[in-house]
Parts: structure tokens; sequence; C-alpha cells
């Protein structure tokens, strides 16, 4: 079967790439296993450790997939330690999903005069304490 979760991947290589983006090539384990998954170029995963499974450490977007390696790219080098630790990746979105919420987003952010979306951006808390909404 394949699945949307690879666990006991290890740090293979990491580089800085074009336009100082951080990549980092995932392998298993178990040296020499292949990857057998429905990962593909422009997902969106997240990375987090196989010891603390409730936190996701960092998340970022798969660049290539062989068969024995996948390569993600952070927008920036991961603040947590990277070697010797075993990650478990999985998928979070694919980038196909996520530039139509974007773009619903953006559509909904320029017709309908309520702060949604750009609370949703991170451009804004939300809703000032003193605003008065009548229904």
């Amino acid at each position: 079967n394949r699945g949307i979760l690879l666990r006991a991947m290890r740090v293979a290589t990491q580089r800085v790439s074009l336009f100082g983006k951080f990549t980092v090539s995932f392998q298993s384990v178990q040296q020499g296993k292949q990857i057998n998954s429905k990962f593909s170029s422009g997902n969106i995963v997240g990375i987090r450790s196989e010891s603390d499974k409730s936190l996701v450490l960092e998340s970022g977007v798969i660049c290539s997939v062989s068969k024995y390696s996948l390569k993600v790219e952070f927008k920036s080098p991961p603040d947590f330690d990277i070697e010797n630790v075993n990650f478990s990746i999985f998928l979070l979105a694919d980038n196909v999903t996520y530039k139509r919420m974007e773009l619903a987003l953006r559509v909904l952010e320029n017709v309908v005069d309520f702060p949604l979306a750009p609370v949703l951006f991170g451009d804004s808390l939300g809703i000032p304490k003193d605003a008065n909404y009548e229904s």
C-alpha cells in the first residue's frame, strides 16, 4: 500500500538552493529501502520528530522524489536539530489545493466586507473589540 505518511526517515543531505531556500534530502533509516508513497513534487508536507509525534516541527514543499529519497524545500533553515534524528513526513496539502484555497481567500477578501481573509493570511488579528456589526 502507498500512503501519505513516511516514518523512520533521516536527513541524508542538506544545502542552500536557489533564492536562499533550504533543501533537505530525506531517506529511510533502513539503508537501501525504497520509498513507497503517493508523494509528488509540489506537495506540501509536515515534518515531525519520531520521538515527539504531537509537535509538527516544520512544513515545506517537496521538490523531488526518487526511489530512495525525498527532497523537501523550506523557506529558511529549520530551527531544530536535524542530525541524528528520525522524522515522520506527512502530507498536508498539494500545491493545486493550496493555490485554490489561496485564490478563494483572495476573492473573499475583495468581495466580502468582513475581515476573515486578512486574519487567515496573518495580516490582521481579527475584529477590533469596539467594532459594532449589526445583523
